[in-house]
């Protein structure tokens, strides 16, 4: 699990977020987060809960 709500962070995901291929839980909800959702998020198989609401990501992602 990779819990990081209400945190102010900001910027964007890392493209290395794909190599965490165990992670089942990935909240990251209420930052401050932009820019695109990288695409190597498909690479985490086992992940049954992604909660990316109220960033500021771009248009057209999955949050």
């Amino acid at each position: 699990m990779l819990s990081l709500p209400y945190n102010q962070m900001e910027g964007s995901l890392p493209i290395e977020i794909g190599n965490l291929s165990m992670l089942q839980y990935y909240y990251i909800g209420r930052n401050h987060f932009g820019g695109e959702i990288p695409k190597q998020i498909v690479n985490l198989t086992l992940l049954m809960e992604f909660d990316c609401s109220q960033n500021n990501f771009t248009a057209g992602n999955i949050c």
